[in-house]
């Protein structure tokens, strides 16, 4: 029997669609016949919209196919009307998929769509997506994946969550994520009892959100906010009262009370899993205290502090199977914080002693707080003192689902350099891992080779480390996306040209990358004529970019130089 490469089974050609990008597999298997395009749109195949390794002659042939008889055309509008997510993640993003290519297809209801992704760089365009019509449709009813990416609890979180709130915009999983808010606590933002509408997400079964103040968590857990949540992940961005008092901001507003707790008629009985982050430990004390959680199977404690032992006892009585019946060993993590000075209370007293799954270790902490700046919680207690962390011993595993991970230490002793070898530690427990955010004189003293991690945001310059293009490229191999971002920007013509040439000169070097960005958000204005004589010298002395048919480099934002290989 003769075996056509058509008439493969579809589990074959599954097999082969998963080593091409959705776009990729569209543009080159849509119409060859009627059954792979019924398998190409079946739900078999999830695809996602974005411009993940997108060169700059497919952004052209996107934007300026206009022959709706066109092959071109025709798979782009079935691919738009097929597609199951979307990923932001910039502003060009948003203008290129958006607004110069979904929107012009006539059939971009989007009717298959299910998960919506925004990055950092794009977030500010979400404001515009609640004024289309089409969008508000879809939010509101056939989402089904929510995920936005905020660097801290700012204004445009903060309005972003009351746009969710006041159209009553829901979907099973919501994760409204903070990747930088616990470096802000200094800084005073609005929480949700400062936003005008009740609290009503019909839909939500998963939350992730980031809160103000651990009060919050009351509006969270009425029931007639959430009815259907079962899981629950909360980081408190404002969980020093010390710091609130010294901003003469009164305290009892932002205080979790018994009272408040039981007047409300806060509950958590519907909860399978429950993550919370910097959390006062009498706070934590009083919402278990208050609460039954029965159906409880998974609890992670993260950066839970007290500036004592005394409530140590208590937490102990706390976890255990009376107050948590449903509550799985492997399922329970946890890391408390204290000052140092309880070290020797803490070897005598509790070390060995009441833990309910026998467990627990503890080391001392080495960083130190700057007297000049102001240290986040999760680096200090007290001032001046280096503080005790309790945690599980089998805590380590949770590095092996990271896939995306923004490395920052600040205010680290100098005569310790842990916080060098802790990269290392995190990116060698870390197989999954595939974007990462760092400085580059932390990621330069990594020793390792991390293949896996295709997406590099680096911050450079400031400290005196030298960037050196041979060890990135032996530390990343396969970097698809680079962008650098300097403690003093690389303003001048000579240095931008210089740079450039020393990343992109040698092709055995960054032999894989399709997207370099120098000056990352930068906000220095440069002279058109100043923009356009770096270009012509960069393109003047690096062979590659001179073919302008597959490679493409613009000053996309100020200073901000992009550059799109083939």
């Amino acid at each position: 029997m003769t075996l056509t490469f058509e008439s493969l089974p579809n589990e074959i050609w599954l097999i082969i669609f998963s080593y091409l990008s959705s776009r990729h597999t569209w543009r080159a298997f849509f119409g060859i016949n009627r059954r792979l395009t019924q398998l190409l749109s079946s739900n078999l195949i999830r695809h996602t919209i974005d411009l993940k390794d997108i060169s700059y002659p497919e952004i052209v042939q996107l934007l300026e196919n206009h022959d709706k008889k066109s092959h071109d055309y025709l798979w782009q509008t079935e691919f738009v009307s097929h597609a199951h997510a979307i990923c932001l993640e910039n502003d060009l993003d948003y203008e290129i998929l958006i607004n110069r290519w979904i929107a012009t297809k006539p059939n971009w209801k989007l009717s298959s769509l299910r998960t919506i992704y925004i990055l950092p760089g794009a977030i500010n365009k979400i404001g515009i997506l609640y004024y289309e019509l089409e969008f508000v449709q879809i939010l509101q009813s056939q989402l089904h994946y929510l995920h936005l990416i905020f660097e801290q609890p700012c204004s445009t979180y903060h309005s972003t969550l009351s746009h969710l709130v006041e159209k009553r915009i829901s979907c099973p999983v919501m994760i409204l994520q903070v990747t930088r808010g616990h470096t802000y606590q200094h800084l005073e933002y609005a929480d949700l009892y400062n936003i005008e509408h009740s609290l009503y997400w019909m839909r939500t079964v998963c939350l992730t959100i980031s809160l103000q103040h651990s009060s919050e968590l009351i509006l969270l857990l009425m029931p007639e906010a959430l009815p259907l949540l079962e899981h629950l992940n909360v980081t408190i961005e404002q969980p020093r009262k010390d710091l609130i008092t010294k901003r003469k901001q009164q305290t009892k507003s932002i205080q979790l009370s018994e009272k408040d707790l039981r007047d409300t008629n806060a509950a958590g009985t519907k909860l399978r899993s429950f993550v919370l982050r910097q959390m006062e430990l009498q706070d934590l004390l009083t919402l278990f205290n208050i609460l039954t959680f029965p159906l409880l199977e998974t609890l992670i404690l993260v950066d839970i502090f007290d500036k004592s032992l005394n409530n140590l006892l208590a937490f102990q009585q706390l976890i255990g199977p009376s107050n948590l019946p449903s509550l799985k060993r492997n399922q329970f993590q946890f890391l408390l914080q204290f000052p140092a000075k309880c070290e020797h209370e803490w070897i005598q007293r509790y070390s060995n002693n009441g833990w309910p799954f026998n467990n627990v270790g503890f080391h001392v902490d080495e960083r130190i707080e700057d007297q000049f700046d102001y240290s986040p919680l999760s680096d200090i207690i007290e001032d001046n003192q280096v503080e005790i962390v309790v945690t599980p011993t089998h805590a380590n595993h949770l590095c092996h689902y990271l896939r995306s991970l923004t490395f920052r230490l600040t205010h680290v002793s100098r005569v310790c350099s842990m916080h060098h070898s802790l990269l290392q530690l995190i990116l060698d427990t870390s197989p999954h891992l595939f974007y990462l955010n760092a400085r580059w004189i932390d990621l330069s003293h990594c020793s390792g080779r991390y293949p896996m991690i295709r997406h590099v945001h680096i911050i450079h310059g400031g400290d005196g480390a030298h960037f050196d293009v041979i060890q990135f490229n032996m530390i990343i191999p396969k970097v698809h996306y680079l962008s650098i971002r300097g403690q003093r920007q690389l303003v001048r013509e000579k240095e931008m040209v210089n740079f450039v040439c020393e990343l992109l000169i040698d092709k055995a070097q960054l032999s894989e990358l399709l997207f370099l960005q120098i000056n990352k958000n930068g906000n220095y204005i440069l002279k058109p004529g100043v923009k356009e004589n770096t270009k012509q010298a960069i393109i003047a002395n690096i062979d590659r970019l001179k073919d302008l048919t597959t490679t493409q480099i613009e000053f996309s934002y100020h200073n901000q130089l992009s550059i799109w290989l083939c």
